[in-house]
């Protein structure tokens, strides 16, 4: 009777053990660390057309347009990003520029801000988050009459940031 118990007990005690380690969030990654970007892609709407449909009657505006936009990401998120324990970050672009600021997550682990508090914070939807895989996505939308028309128009902006250790 006594191992009965005992077994009873260690298969409860088990069970306790793998239940809670099932309830983890996939936010619960560590964020620490220095992170290669391993895909960066953009995705830009004006009025929820790709920017090549909006300019239709001038693909070059499209294309210059998109291409600033493109290269502005990838010279701040193109290399690598390390995120320090004291809450500082660097980022490398491709083209070997840095910059340096502050990091943090908010208290249920969904959203990464960098430079929180400042007027170049930026904040990331955390999508996934593990040890060795974190990924990013920030989304902006902004009113403004980007053909000059007198009409305000929807400009919509959405990063997915791919990063892994």
């Amino acid at each position: 009777m006594k191992k009965f118990n005992l077994l009873t007990v260690l298969f409860l005690g088990l069970f306790v053990f793998q239940a809670c380690n099932s309830d983890e969030k996939a936010t619960e990654g560590e964020i620490e660390g220095k992170w290669n970007v391993s895909d960066l892609s953009f995705d830009f709407t004006i009025n929820g057309e790709d920017f090549s449909d909006y300019f239709s009657d001038d693909p070059s505006t499209a294309d210059l347009v998109e291409s600033i936009l493109t290269a502005s990401y990838q010279d701040s998120f193109g290399g690598t990003l390390e995120f320090k324990s004291d809450g500082s970050y660097v980022a490398t672009g491709d083209n070997n520029s840095t910059d340096e600021g502050t990091w943090s997550v908010n208290s249920d682990g969904t959203v990464l801000t960098l430079d929180g508090g400042t007027a170049e914070e930026f904040a990331f939807d955390i999508v996934t988050s593990t040890n060795s895989s974190l990924v990013l996505q920030f989304t902006q939308t902004e009113s403004q009459d980007i053909d000059f028309d007198g009409t305000v128009d929807e400009v919509s902006t959405s990063l997915n940031l791919s990063l892994s250790k």
